[in-house]
């Protein structure tokens, strides 16, 4: 099961989005876009944050890319956007 996935970065590693997002496309997963991580809610690892009807996506997602630490329902972050699945990736992501 996949879902789009937007992948946002929360680090000061510029093109880290870019990097991630080549790493979900190349294991199937469509991209919807990459951007920076703005929010009071902290986190720390990278991790995956999905809406109610895509818990077992962010779980494939999570299965797939090792780098992928944790997942999350969205509402739990108080994130207010209407993507399936948010990857926000932090300082620890490999970049390729």
């Amino acid at each position: 099961m996949t879902a789009p996935v937007v992948v946002l970065n929360n680090s000061r590693i510029s093109g880290l989005a870019d990097s991630a997002a080549r790493q979900v496309e190349a294991v199937g997963f469509p991209m919807s876009r990459t951007g920076s991580y703005l929010s009071i809610y902290n986190v720390p690892v990278s991790t995956v944050f999905y809406d109610d009807a895509h818990r077992d996506a962010a779980q494939a997602l999570m299965d797939t890319i090792p780098k992928i630490k944790e997942i999350l329902p969205r509402s739990q972050a108080q994130i207010v956007a209407s993507d399936p699945l948010i990857l926000v990736v932090t300082r620890y992501w490999p970049a390729d």
